[in-house]
């Protein structure tokens, strides 16, 4: 039965600038009989001081081995505390899931009564009454023990150990309220009555070193709930005066947190798709609008024929709110007991924000028209009072995306069944997995169809173990080839974990193998599609400003210079870059367009760089990724072996020469079904055709005019050492690799000791372009060079040596007219340009 509290008018029960006197209820009888009536014989047994053998940990378990060391594991309640930080142990999780399916009757699902879509106020109040009867009274105070509902595993790494909760986003300043001054921390803990637990003991219970997640659901009438509790104060955010608190541990110190937001989330088998007939109309026929309200009733009964299968519903802590009788009149004699009496009235001041059954996909309007959004029931006075305050602190009018559902401490970005459809099983550890389930849309910067197309993927009504799905993708999980774990979160996180731990633990294959039960087929989440045109490009000495030089000696570019760079990267095209003698971003941002390019350079770059004197600025290597292609940068690392110290002897100068080489970046993607690890290298100059062994110091080169190519040799042939290490540990790796970029090496000279030597045949043969001699780079210029230095080369597994013949370095005048060209006549003015012309492969796609 619902209370007259509970079904207060939302007029009477919200906002801050009114107070309404709500009479207070015994709504939750503290009934110890009750609590008892649903506790297990025994608490949960904690294993936090219990340790593996170090005969398990260190050589191979066998399989019971592994199978009693996961049960301990599995015990496990909290973080690990040692016994020296005095920090209580108090949080105990409930893990003893039913092992028989619950059959609840009508008299325990009292939501049933009223449907979530047509009745949403009635829906969400009667799930609240539910959940404040199971858990919510004082004595029992959200032991999930004594109330008989229950806790994910193998949370534990992420439990502080007083309450059991864990972290959750910040709030950032205004966010609560424009007196919010300072980002505050967030901390929940959730649990699932009898019939989610019986979903857990599915995963779990025949044997916790063996999860079973394949085709998982959760069945009709399973509830969740969570509480959040904020370490905001009432300054800060006035309406948590009087609010419910915990004492936690926040890994630093013991700090008090206030409740400000209560989640609740059902399984409800009248939201699957193609099943809901909309309420019936009340406008009479003889009305005038009947017509239109019908067309409107049947819209909204069509939008709903796509949903979920799960309602949430979210409340909000109000300590605006007056009760009665006034504790202050109460206790006029001992105002010591004023607080505690308020503090005790915590439930009464609860307010509904509002329920959601859907994600409104496909209605996204950057004007905010929430008229448009159909699947949720919003509470207007709290979504008012949050959007004033927060246009006061300079965020987003809402608190979900473009008007959705969404509590105060969520991310604006997303929305509630959004964000927990995100829910899956891996299948494996997976460490980058927010790459595959980012908790906001990726790259919300995209506009027009790329934004529309973002959002879609993003805001699906995902339907996994529905029969009447309305499309495969709605069939799908939210990344396929994982399992769905049905938008429960709290079982994705630890079976992650667990796969973590699994991972950590030296087992045979086949002890291994059965820690899944479904084989992941998931795609890489940087699978780049189609065809990929890659470019390697010196673009000599490149600086941002405009006649002024990188480097002593180096080329002043004019304004025309910049302007004819970016008409040659226009129409190269290029999807990949793979550039030497970059200066900085910002000069590189003179030839690419930052708005559809990332930016990524050497770990040796420090920003400010290229503000030092000329001689002290240094030239990187950089790559540039096509947004278009690349939503999100793609993994990037700094090869620093390569980064040798060159040193040796000048004669010329009679001085030292030691100056470090650059270092390479690589770049791993997935492409056509291929794991790629691609190297931009930059490689020691003045040894572009020398004998590599040749090192005799008194060599001097010819005529005694370069005495420093036995030592540039040397510090080459080191180079060629790491890269060809690489290049073989990545082929170890079951990758396939290229390298691209400036060799300063004349490669394709017949027997050239580099390139024999770097292509052994160990363990695969490499191919290289550009073929043959130069015919096209500053062809018939002073500025000509008769052999490449620079070249892509690539695993003959991935591009034959037919393909590699494809690999071409077209001339600046394959893009620029014959009239721009004649500014560039003298050999010193094609360095304004570059000395080096890009070179062009399009690796072939699907």
């Amino acid at each position: 039965m619902i209370t007259t509290s509970i079904l207060a008018s939302n007029a009477a029960r919200f906002l801050p600038c009114f107070v309404a006197i709500i009479v207070a209820a015994s709504l939750w009888p503290a009934d110890p009989a009750l609590a008892d009536a649903h506790a297990a014989d025994t608490e949960q047994t904690c294993n936090q001081d219990a340790i593996v053998p170090d005969r398990q940990r260190l050589h191979t378990m066998t399989e019971k081995e592994f199978v009693d060391a996961a049960a301990i594991e599995f015990n496990r309640c909290h973080r690990y505390v040692s016994p020296t930080e005095g920090i209580p142990s108090t949080f105990r999780p409930n893990l003893n899931f039913p092992s028989v399916a619950p059959t609840p009757g009508k008299d325990d699902q009292p939501w049933k009564e009223f449907h979530p879509i047509d009745q949403p106020e009635l829906y969400l109040d009667a799930l609240l009454s539910y959940v404040m009867k199971e858990c919510g009274a004082d004595h029992i105070d959200w032991n999930g023990t004594k109330c008989g509902w229950f806790h994910a595993p193998w949370m534990h790494e992420l439990r502080e150990p007083m309450r059991g909760v864990t972290r959750e986003r910040s709030s950032r300043l205004g966010e609560l309220h424009p007196s919010q001054t300072a980002r505050t921390q967030n901390w929940a803990v959730g649990m699932y009555n009898d019939v989610g637990g019986y979903a857990f003991h599915q995963i779990w219970g025949e044997n916790p070193a063996f999860p079973k997640t394949n085709d998982f659901a959760f069945a009709d009438g399973t509830v969740a709930v969570k509480l959040l509790f904020s370490t905001a104060t009432p300054e800060q955010a006035p309406y948590l005066r009087f609010a419910k608190t915990w004492d936690i541990h926040n890994g630093e110190e013991i700090v008090t947190a206030r409740l400000i937001q209560l989640d609740i989330l059902v399984k409800d088998n009248r939201l699957k798709d193609n099943t809901y007939v909309g309420a019936q109309s009340s406008v009479s026929n003889a009305d005038g609008d009947s017509a239109e309200a019908e067309a409107e009733r049947l819209k909204i009964i069509e939008i709903n024929q796509d949903l979920t299968g799960w309602a949430m519903g979210s409340y909000l802590y109000n300590g605006a709110i007056e009760t009665a009788p006034r504790c202050d009149h109460l206790h006029e004699d001992d105002k010591t007991l004023v607080e505690p009496c308020e503090q005790a009235r915590w439930r009464e001041r609860l307010v509904p924000i509002g329920l959601q059954w859907g994600n409104d996909p496909g209605m996204f309007d950057p004007e905010i028209n929430q008229e448009k959004v159909v699947q949720h029931w919003l509470n207007d006075q709290v979504t008012t009072m949050f959007a004033a305050g927060r246009a006061m602190s300079g965020h987003p009018a809402y608190l979900g995306f473009e008007g959705r559902m969404n509590g105060p401490v969520d991310n604006y970005r997303s929305t509630c069944l959004a964000c927990h459809a995100r829910a899956v099983d891996f299948g494996r550890y997976e460490e980058d997995r927010l790459k595959y389930v980012p908790f906001v849309p990726p790259d919300m910067g995209k506009t027009g169809e790329d934004r529309n197309a973002q959002l879609l993927r993003f805001f699906r009504n995902l339907n996994s173990d529905d029969p009447l799905a309305l499309n495969d993708e709605s069939d799908q999980p939210f990344v396929t080839g994982t399992q769905s774990l049905d938008y429960s979160l709290q079982a994705a996180d630890g079976l992650n974990l667990f796969r973590k731990w699994v991972e950590s633990v030296p087992l045979p294959v086949g002890v291994k193998r059965k820690t899944y039960n479904f084989e992941p087929d998931y795609g890489p989440y940087d699978e780049v599609p189609g065809d990929l045109n890659l470019v390697a490009w010196n673009i000599a000495n490149l600086h941002h400003e405009t006649d002024v030089a990188l480097r002593n000696g180096s080329a002043r570019r004019l304004e025309m210079d910049y302007a004819n760079l970016r008409k040659v990267a226009d129409e190269l095209k290029g999807h990949v870059y793979a550039l030497q003698e970059i200066g900085s971003p910002a000069a590189l941002a003179r030839v690419l367009d930052p708005s559809e390019y990332h930016f990524v350079m050497s770990s040796r770059y420090e920003p400010g760089d290229e503000f030092h004197p000329p001689s002290e600025r240094d030239i990187y290597t950089a790559f540039a990724f096509y947004k278009a292609v690349f939503p999100e940068p793609p993994k990037v690392s700094t090869l620093d072996a390569l980064s040798l110290p060159h040193l040796a002897y000048d004669r010329r100068r009679d001085a030292a020469d030691s100056r470090p080489t650059r270092a390479g970046l690589v770049v791993e993607f997935h492409h056509n079904g291929h794991d790629i690890a691609l190297l931009n290298v930059h490689l020691k100059s003045s040894c572009n055709r020398d004998d590599l062994a040749d090192i005799n110091e008194d060599h001097a080169g010819e005529n005694n005019q370069m005495p420093h190519i036995p030592y540039a040799c040397r510090t080459m042939t080191a180079q060629l050492e790491i890269i060809e290490n690489w290049v073989e540990m990545q082929m170890g790796l079951g990758k396939k690799v290229m390298v691209m970029g400036d060799f300063n090496r004349q490669l394709n000279v017949t027997g050239d000791a580099f390139w024999n030597d770097l292509n052994d045949g160990r363990p695969r043969d490499l191919v290289k372009g550009p073929p043959n001699v130069n015919e096209l780079c500053w062809d018939r210029h002073p500025a000509y060079k008769h052999h490449y230095v620079d070249f892509i080369l690539a695993d003959s597994a991935l591009l034959s040596a037919e393909e590699a013949e494809g690999i071409s370095r077209p001339g600046y005048q394959s893009y620029l007219n014959e009239d721009v060209m004649k500014a560039y006549l003298k050999k010193q003015d094609a360095n304004r340009l570059s000395d080096h012309c890009p070179v062009v492969l399009q690796l072939r796609g699907n």
